[in-house]
C-alpha cells in the first residue's frame, strides 16, 4: 500500500529527513519499520486485504525486495510494516517505488482501483523496536504463515517519563523471566513523532482474546506482591492505556524471495 501513496510517503519523510541526517553518525543496528496506519470501517477491512494482496501478487513478479507485514483489529485499525533498519534505506525504497511506477503506470492504476474506497483515512509513522525490554521469538529463515491471535497497547506516558518507562519496563521483563512466562512481547518506541511520549506494545500471548485474558491474569498471579509493586510503581508515569484486540495476517503479508 506505501507503494501506491508515494506521494503521501514524500511529505510525510520531508518532515524528519534533516533531523534523521543528524543521527546518522550513531545510527544503532536496532529493527524499526515504516508503519502505516490505517482507519478502515468492517466492510472496508475486507476489501483492502484484497487489494494489498492484488499488488503483492505484482510486487511479487517484480521481486520486490522489501517486506510489508499486515496487521489488523476488531475496532477498524489496519497496519502496514516495512522493516529497516539504516535511515538511508527509506531513501532507497522512495527511489525503487518512484522507478517502479513509472515503468508500469497502467498497473499502478489498475491496483489504485482495488484501493479506492477501502479506507477512512491514512498515516504513517516510524517505530524503533526496542529488544532490551522485549521478549523476541528466535528468528527463523522460513517466512511464517497463517494468521495469528495479537493484543496490541498504546500507552501514552506522562510528559518526559521515558526513561523511567525502561526501568519500569526491564523490571516487567525480569519478572516474566523469574516465573518461566515466554511468550513473545515487542515494545516499540515512536522516532521523530509529534508524541514521543508515546509507547507501542505488541503481545503474543493467547490463542484468542479469552485465552490471552486468561493467561494474563494468570501471569500477574504469579507476580504476587512484586507485581503490584510494579504496578504501583508505574501508575504515576502512566496517562492512559488504549488497547485493541486484532490479528496479524502472514498470508496477505509480503515476504520478497
Amino acid at each position: 500500500m506505501k507503494k501506491l501513496l508515494a506521494g503521501f510517503l514524500i511529505l510525510f519523510l520531508l518532515s524528519f529527513i534533516s533531523t534523521h541526517k543528524m543521527y546518522a553518525q550513531n545510527d544503532e543496528q536496532k529493527t524499526r519499520f515504516v508503519v502505516w496506519e490505517v482507519k478502515v470501517t468492517p466492510s472496508q477491512n475486507d476489501k483492502l486485504i484484497e487489494a494489498v494482496s492484488f499488488q503483492h501478487d505484482f510486487l511479487k513478479e517484480q521481486n520486490y525486495p522489501y517486506a510489508g507485514y499486515v496487521q489488523y483489529t476488531n475496532d477498524g485499525y489496519f497496519w502496514y510494516s516495512t522493516p529497516f533498519q539504516k535511515f538511508a534505506e527509506i531513501d532507497e525504497m522512495n527511489a525503487l517505488d518512484e522507478k517502479l511506477w513509472k515503468e508500469h503506470p497502467e498497473k499502478q492504476k489498475e491496483i489504485w482501483e482495488k484501493f479506492k474506497g477501502n479506507f477512512k483515512s491514512i498515516g504513517g509513522l516510524i517505530l524503533e523496536l526496542q529488544p532490551e525490554i522485549s521478549s523476541l521469538i528466535p528468528q527463523s529463515s522460513e517466512p511464517p504463515t497463517g494468521k495469528q491471535f495479537r493484543f496490541f497497547e498504546k500507552i501514552y506516558l506522562k510528559n518526559g517519563m521515558n526513561m523511567e518507562f525502561t526501568e519500569i519496563a526491564k523490571r516487567y521483563k525480569a519478572l516474566r523471566e523469574k516465573h518461566g512466562i515466554k511468550d513473545p512481547y515487542y515494545f516499540y518506541y515512536p522516532q521523530f513523532a509529534s508524541d514521543m511520549s508515546v509507547v507501542y506494545l505488541v503481545d503474543y500471548m493467547g490463542e484468542d482474546a479469552a485465552e490471552h485474558y486468561s493467561l494474563n491474569a494468570e501471569k500477574w498471579e504469579k507476580f504476587g506482591e512484586e507485581g503490584m509493586k510494579l504496578w504501583e510503581d508505574f501508575k504515576p508515569i502512566l496517562e492512559r492505556i488504549e488497547t485493541h484486540i486484532g490479528t496479524v495476517d502472514y498470508d496477505v503479508s509480503y515476504f520478497p524471495n
